[in-house]
């Protein structure tokens, strides 16, 4: 099901940062597990100090495992913040994982199709045209290349070893010059 980004709280974000599904950093920071780990100290500070301010610890199972280190940091922004007249933004509640995020993409009274009247036929640039007819060029002579017969009475083409010697690569140190060419 569709979920969007934006929604996401920031440590559901950050868990799939990692590499983690949706499912997986969903099951991660619900359960009832360490996961601080995986957040940027400076990152698992700010979202410590959006959660102390809304008293909103306990909502989050992960935070019980973080060092002291991390909420005394939280405590400095929260003082930053009162000491600039700012509040930090809330915390959000955990979206549902079984709540299907479609309504959060489409209005209410929209449907999940295209609406030429409402949305207008798309047309490219002159730009992006010019380019769309470069690449059908190059895909046309790509395919008629491998249409052609080659001529049976052509001669092959041959490809010659080069009768060069290779030039002799020098591997420089400080003060002494190594011939590597063996």
């Amino acid at each position: 099901f569709p979920v969007v980004w934006r929604k996401l709280r920031m440590d559901l974000q950050l868990a799939m940062r990692t590499g983690l599904t949706y499912s997986e950093a969903t099951t991660l920071l619900n359960s009832d597990e360490m996961a601080h780990h995986l957040f940027h100290p400076y990152d698992l500070s700010c979202m410590l100090a959006q959660m102390m301010y809304g008293n909103q610890l306990d909502k989050a199972y992960w935070t019980t495992y973080v060092p002291e280190r991390y909420f005394l940091r939280a405590e400095s922004i929260l003082d930053r913040y009162a000491q600039d007249g700012l509040e930090p933004d809330r915390w959000p509640d955990q979206m549902d994982p079984t709540q299907d995020d479609s309504e959060l993409l489409l209005g209410e009274n929209e449907e999940d199709v295209d609406n030429e009247d409402r949305d207008g036929n798309w047309e490219p640039s002159e730009e992006a045209q010019a380019k769309i007819d470069r690449m059908e060029a190059r895909e046309a002579a790509a395919q008629q290349d491998d249409t052609e017969v080659p001529d049976a009475n052509a001669a092959p083409d041959l490809v010659l070893p080069s009768t060069r010697r290779p030039k002799r690569r020098l591997a420089w140190f400080p003060s002494v010059a190594v011939d590597c060419s063996g």
